[in-house]
C-alpha cells in the first residue's frame, strides 16, 4: 500500500517505509541481544554497525530512510522520486534482514561476567558485600551513639549501684565485711569521734 501511494502521497509512503525500517532494525537488535544506549533508530543503526552486523551499503540505505522519514514527519514534504528509489533499495534491506534472522548461534552480546576474582569469587561479590557491611557498621554506630546518649546521664548511678552490689555480694559470701571495709569503718568512726 505504501509503495502504491508513492506519487499520490509521498510523505505518507515515506513515514510507512521509516516504520518498516525501524521495526527491522529493532528485530535484529533483539535477536542478537544487543545493548542500546537510547531507543532511537540512529542508536540502533550505530549499534548494529559497531557489532559488524550492518554492511555499509545497507547502513547507507537505512540512514537515508531515517533522514527522509524525519523530513516527511517534521517538514511534511519529500521528493516522490527519492521515496521511489528507497523502495527499490528495500529489497536489499529485506534480504539482509532475512539473513540476519536465520543465524541461530549464541547472541553476539552476552551480559558480562567478571573475569577477575579472588579465590574463585567474582569481584562483584566483594564489592556488594563490602558495601552492605559498611552500611551495617554505619547503622550500628548510629544505634550505639543513640543508646550511649540516652544512657550517658545514668552512668554515675550505674557505677554507684554496681559498687554497692559488689559490697553486698561480698558481705553475703564472706558472712561478714572484708577486713579493709572494717578498717575503713573504724578509721571513719575514729575520725568522727575526734571531731565531736
Amino acid at each position: 500500500m505504501a509503495r502504491n501511494s508513492i506519487y499520490r502521497n509521498p510523505d505518507h509512503s515515506m513515514i510507512k517505509l521509516g516504520i518498516i525500517a525501524e521495526n527491522l532494525a529493532r528485530e535484529v537488535i533483539q535477536h542478537y541481544n544487543l545493548p542500546l544506549a537510547e531507543n532511537t533508530q540512529l542508536c540502533r543503526l550505530n549499534t548494529l554497525s559497531q557489532y559488524s552486523l550492518l554492511p555499509d551499503d545497507i547502513a547507507g540505505i537505512l540512514h537515508d530512510i531515517r533522514q527522509l522519514r524525519n523530513q516527511a514527519s517534521h517538514e511534511g514534504y519529500v521528493n516522490a522520486q527519492n521515496v521511489a528509489n528507497l523502495f527499490t533499495w528495500m529489497d536489499n534491506v529485506i534480504a539482509w534482514f532475512e539473513n540476519m534472522m536465520l543465524v541461530q548461534h549464541k547472541a553476539v552480546y552476552q551480559r558480562p561476567h567478571s573475569t577477575y576474582g579472588i579465590n574463585g569469587i567474582a569481584i562483584e561479590v566483594y564489592v556488594y558485600g563490602g558495601m552492605a557491611l559498611l552500611m551495617l557498621v554505619f547503622f550500628l554506630s548510629i544505634i550505639q551513639t543513640y543508646i550511649m546518649n540516652k544512657i550517658g546521664r545514668f552512668v554515675p548511678y550505674i557505677v554507684v549501684f554496681s559498687a554497692l552490689a559488689c559490697f553486698l555480694y561480698m558481705r553475703i559470701r564472706k558472712r561478714g565485711w572484708p577486713f579493709w571495709i572494717i578498717k575503713l569503718k573504724d578509721k571513719l568512726k575514729e575520725f568522727l569521734l575526734k571531731r565531736h
